[in-house]
């Protein structure tokens, strides 16, 4: 909203409210103000004027809000719901790749489709479009994963992403030393995509690596650990105490984006040794003080 992105929100189905009406299935937040709150109308994104219309009316945070509180009921019709982007985003195709940009459809659920078969053909439908899609499990069922992840198998090169709860778990398991925070959650559900951030979770950062997402964390030049790993650390250090912290969903509180002492370990023996060293001094000078 901040960003004044468009966002339209599909629901699977109708949500009711505590009284028992039934609320908006469809809205749309953000975006080009100057257009109508229309259902099919048509909303201007990008500077190559591709237009894409509309499931439902223009809304704001409120209208949200209300939506959102309601409960859901029913099925999980998925392929009408991914149809239904489909038909949106089709006319407005070739515009998007002329104009060197994509649509990203994050799909929110707890279960599979009523029918698999016929979602995969709808789901080969939306990847022949210039779309990046993100799968949002909303829940930790084996099976339901085993499902999505075997789906992004046979879509083949569609740019999709499975994101689950355990992402903290497998980017600890890689790169201890930061902390995966709720921003760089959201990247990946917002469908946004960096190389560094994408790799967390795969495997352990380079020491270049590491000093280039640092950088990019806080906003910051650094000191190049390959010419001095522990003037790098120290830096980070000063950059530490004015940054907020932020909630680890691994150690189930708010820590520092970086453990400086694991960090030191990734770098190597000698700057960890340096900085314990250099940290033991300093305690001893606090005493005597």
């Amino acid at each position: 909203v901040e960003l004044r992105a468009r966002t339209d929100f599909h629901l699977l189905t109708p949500i009711c409210g505590a009284d028992g009406s039934q609320l908006r299935q469809y809205l749309t937040v953000g975006g080009d103000e100057r257009t109508s709150g229309v259902v099919d109308a048509n909303l201007d994104i990008g500077r190559a004027g591709a237009r894409i219309g509309s499931a439902g009316e223009r809304g704001g945070l409120r209208d949200l809000g209300e939506v959102m509180a309601g409960s859901p009921a029913g099925s999980t019709p998925l392929t009408e719901a991914v149809s239904t982007v489909v038909q949106l985003i089709e006319p407005a195709a070739q515009s998007l790749r002329m104009a060197g940009q994509r649509v990203v459809v994050v799909l929110s659920t707890d279960g599979m489709p009523d029918d698999p078969a016929s979602f995969l053909s709808v789901m080969q439908k939306l990847q022949a479009l210039p779309v990046r899609c993100v799968v949002r499990l909303c829940t930790a069922s084996a099976d339901l994963l085993d499902y999505w992840n075997l789906l992004e198998q046979q879509l083949g090169d569609f740019e999709m992403e499975v994101i689950e709860d355990g992402k903290a778990w497998q980017v600890h398991r890689h790169n201890s030393w930061v902390t995966y925070g709720q921003p760089l959650q959201a990247v990946h559900e917002l469908g946004l995509s960096h190389p560094l951030i994408d790799r967390l979770a795969d495997r352990r950062l380079t020491p270049s690596e590491i000093h280039q997402l640092c950088e990019l964390l806080f906003g910051c030049q650094l000191p190049d650990p390959h010419l001095d790993s522990f003037a790098f650390v120290e830096a980070l250090e000063r950059e530490l105490l004015s940054a907020p912290h932020v909630f680890s969903p691994v150690k189930l509180k708010a820590v520092p984006w970086v453990n400086l002492e694991e960090l030191g370990r990734f770098l190597s023996p000698k700057c960890l040794e340096r900085m314990l060293s250099a940290w033991s001094l300093d305690s001893i000078v606090k005493c005597l003080a």
